[in-house]
């Protein structure tokens, strides 16, 4: 079977240790910049970051080699380690779907549904990338705009609201109209399913 490695072309080893060298220069970066840097955007440079964030965080002193260059902009150097994480994740997902797409013992039902939990996986990720950031009223507006227009559509396609969060997939939020407060049980039955609640009767 074909193998992919879509993800190594979202990696920028020099951009990530300008951005540590400057953070070892400036220490007051590493509180601009927290909200935003995780040990994810460093691939390369994984433990270099961890090295250099305990040594902040415990008020030590840290280094890099001496041949590391400053960013020259750190938080635009920030922004873009940022974003080829949040590209890697997306190439990841495209790898496993291409690979299913290829193998002709998965049926196309099956990597329709690995297509919508890939979807919502990448959302998840990204969601979680930003949960902590501070954002502008400016910035957020149109995204809280954006999520009622959607939910106006869904009302009018199917009739019902869409009361809580959406999963993305429309079939199940037809059915609660979306995640509320509370706890939900999902499950997938299939003969197996039934054959163990067999067993225990």
């Amino acid at each position: 079977m074909q193998s992919y490695h879509l993800t190594d072309e979202f990696i920028d080893i020099a951009a990530e240790q300008a951005l540590l060298a400057s953070l070892t220069h400036s220490p007051e970066l590493y509180r601009d910049l927290l909200d935003v840097l995780t040990p994810e955007v460093f691939p390369k440079e994984t433990n270099t970051w961890r090295t250099i964030t305990l040594a902040l965080e415990t008020g030590q002193s840290s280094s890099v080699p001496a041949d590391w260059l400053l960013a020259l902009d750190p938080h635009t150097t920030a922004q873009r380690l940022v974003d080829l994480h949040q590209r890697r994740l997306l190439a990841a997902a495209q790898e496993r779907l291409a690979q299913a797409l290829f193998d002709e013992t998965t049926p196309a039902t099956d990597i329709v549904t690995l297509l919508e939990e890939e979807a919502l996986r990448v959302q998840a990720a990204l969601r979680d990338t930003t949960a902590g950031r501070l954002q502008w009223a400016s910035t957020l507006l149109p995204q809280v705009l954006a999520d009622a227009e959607a939910r106006r559509l869904q009302r009018e396609a199917t009739g019902s609201a869409v009361l809580g969060v959406p999963t993305g997939l429309a079939q199940l939020d037809n059915l609660p109209g979306g995640l509320n407060e509370g706890l939900y049980l999902l499950s997938t039955w299939t003969e197996i399913s039934q054959q163990n609640l067999n067993h225990f009767r």
